[in-house]
């Protein structure tokens, strides 16, 4: 099944929404904004990125649930800390989650810390979520290239950085080496083929070497501090089961109200 499986044309803004209906909706992607009536296939693009984009949202929360069970949370503390984070607005949940790879666990240890010494622990993520959005301007972006930059191995148990270091040229900085990203997956680059989508951490509060595009959907440094990484075709191949299989749910439930 693909795209064309669905009915060309879109009857009605209820039948849209009836899609829409199967499809995850975390509040941290991209909302579909595309008149379904007017632009089906458009639509239907856009629907197979919330799909990816949702994937990709769970790849990065496991990843810091991980982390924090290895920094000794315990399961209590660890699904308080998610129950914490769906309570955040968009742009305070992509900061906490955009703590890189190479200072997350070091990070959670710390506030494990805060946590066994009786500090609350929603106060605790609250507070580190207004300083990384305010003051520096955390969020997640999403940088997309054929290279494979493996996870460095930890040297006497730490974890080394991790980067996407630039490689382009770029005349608005003088001709530096720059690496670039989309703050939101809608928005990636797709002229090229790539192999690899590195998660990493933006910056765009003041006073970061991050240069943002006049849209501000674009950004660029010399080097880029990694978040995860995915495979761009397990990932592709696992968004078209989803989008198949909700296809299948919207089909059928189509045939059982007729």
């Amino acid at each position: 099944m693909s795209f064309e499986a669905v009915s060309g044309k879109i009857e009605s803004k209820e039948e849209a929404d009836k899609i829409l209906d199967l499809v995850d909706n975390p509040a941290d992607i991209d909302v579909v904004d595309v008149d379904p009536m007017h632009n089906p296939n458009k639509f239907r693009d856009r629907v197979k990125d919330r799909i990816v984009a949702s994937i990709i949202c769970k790849e990065i929360t496991e990843k810091f649930e991980d982390d924090m069970f290895e920094a000794d949370f315990s399961e209590e503390e660890v699904e308080e800390a998610k129950s914490v984070l769906q309570t955040f607005s968009l742009e305070k949940r992509r900061a906490v989650l955009s703590v890189p790879h190479e200072i997350r666990l070091r990070f959670l240890k710390k506030q494990k810390e805060k946590v066994d010494d009786g500090q609350d622990l929603f106060k605790i993520i609250d507070d580190i979520a207004e300083r990384m959005q305010k003051n520096n301007g955390y969020t997640l972006g999403y940088h997309l290239s054929l290279a494979d930059i493996p996870e460095p191995d930890d040297i006497n148990g730490i974890r080394q950085p991790w980067v996407v270091k630039g490689t382009e040229a770029d005349h608005r900085d003088n001709d530096l080496a720059r690496a670039y990203y989309s703050l939101t997956w809608k928005d990636r680059y797709k002229e090229k083929p790539s192999n690899y989508l590195y998660v990493v951490r933006s910056e765009t509060g003041e006073g970061s070497d991050h240069k943002q595009d006049g849209d501000n959907n674009w950004g660029r440094a010399s080097s880029l501090s990694v978040v995860a990484r995915l495979n761009c075709h397990v990932l592709e191949e696992h968004a078209q089961v989803i989008y198949e299989d909700k296809m299948q749910k919207y089909m059928d439930n189509q045939k059982n109200e007729s």
